[in-house]
């Protein structure tokens, strides 16, 4: 009988106190005699304490006041009290719904994202795991930790979402040959450039209420000009192209 319970799949991630103990009907028991791996058999008279990590193998049996011995026994406990590593993560973004990494072989990787789990896998023999999630923000954190079978847990590893989505110029209004700015609607923070004959003619940063203004020179009747939007991330939306009236 073992003084502690496993916590997973017969593993146990504490030091183990084993108990034996024995009956005979006939000429009752009168000792037990054990021998622990890599050592030599020894009379038992209490608890056997078992501390290695890995398979501890323990060979046991029962002689009785006649001196008749039982047939051999054994059991073997699984110790493992040692964290994982923390995981390595694979560098993803917002455009993506997978997350891949490295961790150690045959353990389970959770995700979280804002102190909840997201996602739960196995990790392969060869270390990989990888596993769909719903996507993220860009600059949101998303953290994992590994779990062995022993139920120990590795310290979080942490990574930041990369932004990779350009953001949209979602409107300009009209420009006409007598105006001195471009206006309009976009992402907040955004960059806004404003080209003519490629050529820069104006930049602004869009507002916290999603608008921009940016002063140019008076253009021509009839002449285009490009606005475009680009974030922290380096990511620039398509060209919004504008006819001046």
């Amino acid at each position: 009988m073992k003084s502690a319970r496993s916590v997973s799949n017969g593993w146990y991630n504490t030091n183990v106190a084993l108990q034996l103990s024995a009956s005979d009907a006939g000429s009752n028991a009168n000792r037990i005699e054990y021998k622990e791996q890599g050592k030599n058999w020894t009379t038992y008279t209490g608890d056997i304490i078992l501390s290695a990590e890995g398979e501890n193998k323990v060979e046991y049996w029962s002689i009785d006041n006649a001196g008749n011995r039982e047939e051999k026994k054994s059991i073997i406990i699984k110790i493992d009290k040692t964290k994982p590593k923390p995981a390595f993560i694979d560098s993803f973004s917002d455009a993506d719904d997978y997350i891949s990494g490295k961790a150690e072989k045959d353990t389970t990787a959770i995700i979280y994202s804002s102190r909840r789990i997201i996602a739960k896998g196995k990790v392969d023999k060869n270390g990989n795991f990888k596993m769909k999630i719903p996507k993220q923000q860009a600059g949101k954190v998303v953290s994992v930790s590994i779990k062995d079978a022993a139920n120990n847990t590795s310290f979080l590893k942490s990574k930041k979402v990369k932004d990779k989505t350009a953001p949209i110029v979602t409107k300009v209004n009209k420009l006409y040959s007598s105006n001195t700015s471009v206006t309009g609607k976009a992402e907040i923070s955004a960059e806004i450039e404003v080209k003519a004959n490629d050529k820069i003619i104006g930049t602004s940063k869009v507002d916290k209420k999603g608008n921009f203004k940016v002063k140019i020179p008076k253009q021509k009747r009839k002449k285009q000009v490009v606005v475009t939007a680009s974030d922290k991330g380096g990511n620039v939306s398509e060209g919004y192209v504008l006819k001046v009236k």
